[in-house]
């Protein structure tokens, strides 16, 4: 899935790849197809990169 266009083209280095987003992608639509609750604002990829991004920032 490429990035949407309202998506800032900074990236950092510890953002996943289209490649490796194609890998963990199918994984959570099974874990959790969301079909309860309030509908996501963001999109999930977003969530995976900032996570990622706190992991290796230590913060």
């Amino acid at each position: 899935m490429p990035w949407p266009k309202e998506v800032p083209a900074k990236r950092y280095p510890s953002d996943l790849t289209d490649e490796e987003w194609q890998l963990l992608e199918p994984v959570f639509e099974e874990v959790e197809p969301y079909t309860t609750g309030r509908p996501r604002e963001k999109d999930l990829r977003e969530i995976v990169n900032a996570i990622f991004y706190l992991n290796k920032t230590r913060r």
